[in-house]
């Protein structure tokens, strides 16, 4: 992805890193959006796999469209596109969201890192 000085991560994904950031799990990247897609996806990935051909990793997408947010984990796929895992649209803005979807980001991840 583009990264540029003025790219910024959505409201929503920077109380969910943090919320991920205070249950102590270590986060391998984040991917911003594009800064010129309103509707683009910030990635916070939970799990990279550069050693396989056919899969990157695996990822949590935060979307933002007309003020509100959707959270989708993904399955990130080298050549024949993505696999939508689990997804969750209409999500407010709010520290008590952010701090599940980060629980349930890290216990996800932390079952798929453990394999």
């Amino acid at each position: 992805m583009r990264q540029s000085s003025t790219q910024v991560l959505w409201p929503f994904t920077q109380k969910v890193i943090q919320e991920i950031n205070n249950l102590q799990f270590q986060i391998p990247k984040i991917d911003m959006h594009d800064p010129d897609d309103p509707e683009g996806s910030d990635l916070i990935w939970g799990l990279v796999t550069p050693e396989l051909s056919l899969s990157e990793g695996e990822v949590l997408a935060i979307s933002h469209y007309q003020g509100q947010y959707c959270a989708t984990f993904l399955l990130i796929e080298a050549e024949t596109g993505n696999t939508e895992l689990q997804s969750e649209t209409n999500i407010e803005n709010k520290e008590q969201t952010a701090r599940a979807l980060a629980q349930a980001f890290v216990l996800y991840f932390s079952q798929s890192n453990s394999i």
